[in-house]
């Protein structure tokens, strides 16, 4: 759109793209920005608002970038860019009235369309947690999110003064440790060959004392004898099967399997029939676990 008021070319200057709006256009491409009545700047008058009308709106296409947003600092120091947050309880703006507990200091929302509206899905919010004072403004960072299949928006995690608060189940999925401080509360191995023959395995725990529980498990890797993928087998003697003996043993750095075949053979599990059949050691994998309590 060419403008009304121009400057240097006629393809760059000011116009009316729509009823009660100013819009600057560059080269005769545009609106590159818009003024509404309303004091929002945004890329597209006609913009879906997504619950909300914002005093800024970029909004963009199909390009990756058209509607993203950078920040940048070049200086030779170690400060960076920044994205800040303000609040006061001012009835005037420029005013510092303080905040008081549970008030909002900022938020970041992430809204998806339903196919008619925009509607909020995530969200990170910080808030204060006491009424604030030239010595005092503590505050917390909370973690929301929607269950699949729902529509409730439910704070997961709030990070506070005194550590980390989750409310919902804690999931540790894969391999490896948790630690509280320094110290490992769970250790998981990754995954070792199963032994055909008389062995004795042993893997590093990374604790710093003996486990107060530790196991070994059979985890499946090729579906057979009614087992599926994934699914986990703990290693212990069987009273059906004799001729295999099992001890596990640990130590302040170690878990040890002894496996005590009386032929050269893999381990054996219950079938769907419940009856005791000789893996294919290639289909499984032995892994290591130990907990501290």
């Amino acid at each position: 759109a060419n403008p009304g008021l121009w400057f240097g070319d006629s393809g760059t200057g000011l116009y009316s793209p729509a009823t009660d709006a100013i819009g600057f256009t560059v080269g005769g491409v545009g609106p590159a920005w818009l003024i509404t009545a309303g004091g929002q700047l945004t890329t597209n008058v006609n913009a879906p608002s997504f619950a909300t009308a914002g005093k800024l709106h970029i909004a963009g296409g199909s390009s990756i970038f058209s509607s993203s947003i950078i920040a940048s600092r070049t200086s030779d120091d170690t400060v960076g860019a920044a994205l800040r947050f303000g609040k006061s309880r001012s009835t005037a703006i420029g005013g510092y009235a303080a905040v008081q507990s549970s008030d909002d200091l900022g938020s970041i929302n992430w809204y998806g369309a339903d196919g008619t509206d925009g509607l909020l899905s995530s969200r990170i919010r910080a808030a204060a947690t006491e009424n604030y004072t030239p010595t005092a403004r503590g505050s917390q960072i909370e973690f929301a999110t929607v269950t699949t299949g729902s529509t409730t928006l439910s704070t997961r995690l709030v990070v506070e003064d005194t550590g980390v608060r989750v409310l919902t189940d804690l999931q540790i999925n894969g391999s490896g440790t948790l630690k509280i401080g320094s110290l490992i509360s769970r250790f998981e191995s990754s995954e070792q060959t199963v032994p055909t023959a008389t062995n004795t395995m042993s893997v590093a725990h990374g604790g710093t004392r003996v486990p107060d529980v530790f196991q070994v498990f059979l985890r499946c890797k090729t579906a057979e004898l009614g087992y599926s993928v994934g699914d986990e087998v703990l290693i212990k003697d069987d009273l059906g099967d004799t001729t295999r003996g099992h001890q596990l043993q640990a130590n302040a750095t170690n878990v040890v399997w002894r496996y005590l075949p009386g032929s050269s053979a893999a381990p054996s599990v219950r079938n769907g029939s419940n009856v005791a059949a000789v893996i294919t050691a290639a289909n499984w994998r032995a892994v290591f676990k130990a907990h501290w309590l």
